[in-house]
């Protein structure tokens, strides 16, 4: 994508990518805090040349925090208007990501210190503030999806 933008600037371009979902036993979400934006996220990103959208999940969630992925499943893919973002250096995309759930996973959970300092897991219904509203829209299908139900008393 970089040597894209080198070519193109910043017009809005589409880009395919993919993200997991992890879950813990406690039925809590991974999630990331961007170093860029400050934004809360799911591990994940481009895909690059030849590989699967499986394949770039597991590859992103190795490289930002160190967890490989075992089982994971398609939860849905995301597209259209609500997918469009506008990166801090005004590179502007569309994305289409295919997000998957993982509760099979192992390794240490390791920040990369590129893309983010901060991994936490968070109740789904008790989220971080400033979550990027595509990963809000991801995160309430993975919900409705699974008939996950509340979980911390603040909620109820």
């Amino acid at each position: 994508m970089m040597n894209l933008r080198k070519k193109v600037g910043k017009i809005p371009l589409i880009q395919a990518g993919s993200a997991i979902i992890f879950v813990n036993d406690a039925g809590k979400i991974l999630m990331i805090k961007n170093k860029a934006t400050s934004n809360w996220g799911l591990p994940g990103g481009s895909i690059e040349p030849g590989e699967s959208l499986e394949d770039c999940a597991r590859r992103e969630a190795l490289e930002e925090i160190g967890l490989i992925a075992g089982k994971i499943e398609l939860l849905d893919v995301f597209s259209g208007n609500h997918m469009h973002y506008i990166y801090p250096n005004g590179d502007e995309v569309y994305n289409v990501a295919a997000i998957y759930t993982c509760n099979d996973y192992s390794g240490t959970i390791t920040p990369d210190h590129i893309e983010c300092d901060i991994v936490e897991y968070f109740d789904p219904y008790d989220l971080p503030e400033n979550v990027t509203g595509f990963v809000l829209r991801m995160i309430e299908k993975y919900r409705i999806k699974y008939r996950v139900q509340i979980k911390t008393e603040k909620n109820r």
